[in-house]
């Protein structure tokens, strides 16, 4: 992070431990979006460990490398693709165990906007009250390239025009994988669940 104390900085294997608390410009001076250009593996202690944008910008941008997140609470993010997270050009990104919260997205990808990259993993988090302007209130996923697996993953509250929880757009073929994964009143005008469209010529 752009001004957390030296005592965060990644470890030998690249992983940075946060402590339960709130990261957020008033707190800490954190400034957004958080750059993620190592592959870092962030791990907090839960809940508790919250990055709050406070509506300022997007909260994490991710670009060209493998992250894990996990054991976090994202919230507050706004911006233009993805309020949250904004993540692009063949990277990857996991999520375990991370709350996505109130964070929006004037068109695309309210929790987490991914262009021409995998989010391969979304185990046991949860995307609610998030909003985007026109498409995934939660998740949108662009021009995919690898698998999106997700188990125990949670969608409740958020919204779009297209796909309320989730849109997918010229996938490649690689369409999401749900698993023990639970929808509640994600809202759209059309499909409020989610929503697959393909890009024609």
């Amino acid at each position: 992070f752009r001004n957390v104390p030296s005592r965060l900085k990644p470890d030998e294997n690249n992983t940075i431990h946060l402590s339960a608390g709130v990261f957020s410009e008033d707190t800490n001076s954190e400034r957004f979006p958080i750059g993620l250009y190592p592959a870092y593996e962030i791990i907090g202690q839960g809940p508790e460990t919250i990055i709050d944008a406070d509506q300022m910008d997007r909260i994490i941008f991710h670009d060209m490398r493998v992250t894990t997140l996990q054991s976090l609470h994202i919230r507050n993010g706004k911006s233009d693709l993805g309020g949250g997270i904004h993540t692009k050009h063949s990277a990857m990104l996991d999520l375990k165990n991370v709350v996505v919260s109130n964070c929006e997205a004037w068109r695309s990808g309210g929790g987490i906007h991914a262009w021409d990259t995998s989010v391969r993993l979304l185990e046991d988090s949860l995307f609610q009250d998030c909003i985007a302007g026109f498409s995934g209130g939660a998740l949108q996923v662009m021009h995919c390239r690898g698998y999106n697996n997700s188990s125990h993953a949670r969608f409740y509250r958020n919204s779009a025009y297209l796909g309320g929880a989730i849109h997918s757009l010229d996938v490649y073929s690689y369409y999401p994988i749900f698993e023990f994964s639970e929808f509640r009143a994600n809202r759209a005008y059309a499909g409020g669940v989610g929503k697959i469209s393909e890009l024609t010529s």
